[in-house]
């Protein structure tokens, strides 16, 4: 089965060096790459026309978002097997060959995810059991189902979003799989209909993976195949309250199509009363904190303080559920 490499990149240069040399290392020097470059200002586009020459560069004038990016990259593509990537993620070892041998033995199945480990080699979940919807919502959001996560991890109940790390130990067919990285045989991503350009950033893969599973591919999460995941990494160019923003609109665009509106408004609205509560929460901890000069308490609970906040004035101010038309 031939194999393509896709890359959607933007402004994330040293992480898009150190994945193409990566790839260098663990695969044949004929694999077709693609890398997309979605307008980015930080050099990307002549670091790779001059240290990678082989490259196949697509240079958007602007930033397209990660949908449309995606669908280019795998109009090019030639390979029956694509490696559709982010650029923080890291190749070191030939352990894509498994992912390869499951698409070649099984004509059924369509999209393959990795095991993704942190820095320090630790597991990053990337397999998810269902997917999302209100119960999901509900179960990993109120104390029940963060008690019964805890205490029964391997339980499949329902609602239960994500499988526990003992679980990602072995072999899943998961609702879905993270998009970091996806192996996607071409003809999925044709049948499919390729994927929704609405989805700006977020919910794409997830959304990829839902309609793939109504036309009855399969999608497995493969142990074996590894791969570092330098996660988040280009997110952070933004910031937290843009990539909020980014998310949120994915996420009820998600609900909205594959739901309806009203799972999108009860949605908004368990977001908006949580954030509204976690906020007051997170205030009274923060005071407490720096009234007793706990300063480790103090500094964990202010990322949460702030994540609290501008969550609830996201909600609070609902033009951004139009920004991009979010139509059933």
């Amino acid at each position: 089965m031939s194999v393509s490499i896709a890359i959607i990149n933007y402004n994330t240069r040293d992480l898009l060096v150190g994945c193409l040399q990566s790839i260098r290392r663990s695969f044949p020097s004929d694999t077709e790459i693609i890398v997309v470059d979605n307008a980015s200002c930080d050099l990307s586009v002549s670091t790779v026309e001059k240290q990678f020459p082989q490259v196949q560069l697509v240079r958007n004038s602007g930033n397209l978002g990660f949908s449309k990016a995606c669908n280019q990259a795998m109009r090019l593509a030639h390979g029956e097997a694509v490696l559709l990537s982010n650029p923080d993620i890291e190749f070191f070892d030939e352990s894509y060959k498994h992912a390869i041998n499951c698409l070649e033995k099984d004509e059924t199945v369509g999209i393959v995810g990795p095991r993704l480990l942190n820095n320090d080699g630790t597991l990053q979940p990337s397999a998810f059991r269902n997917f999302p919807s209100l119960l999901t919502v509900l179960w990993e959001n109120t104390l029940t189902g963060q008690v019964l996560n805890r205490f029964f991890p391997e339980k499949n109940l329902p609602g239960k979003y994500l499988y526990s790390n003992i679980e990602h130990e072995s072999l899943l067919y998961p609702a879905h799989v993270s998009g970091a990285l996806l192996v996607l045989r071409k003809e999925t991503w044709a049948g499919v209909g390729g994927f929704d350009e609405r989805f700006f950033m977020f919910r794409e893969e997830t959304d990829f993976c839902k309609r793939a599973r109504d036309l009855e591919w399969e999608i497995i999460y493969l142990p074996d195949f590894r791969v570092y995941h330098h996660q988040a990494q280009s997110i952070k160019i933004h910031g937290l309250e843009n990539k909020l923003r980014l998310y949120f609109h994915s996420t009820y665009l998600y609900h909205i199509k594959h739901f309806g509106t009203l799972s999108s408004a009860i949605f908004c609205l368990l977001n908006l009363s949580k954030s509204g509560a976690d906020l007051a929460v997170f205030s009274l901890v923060f005071a407490v904190s720096r009234i007793l000069r706990i300063r480790a308490m103090h500094r964990r609970v202010r990322w949460y303080l702030i994540y609290s906040y501008l969550t609830l004035k996201i909600h609070l101010i609902p033009k951004f559920l139009l920004r991009r038309g979010i139509t059933h």
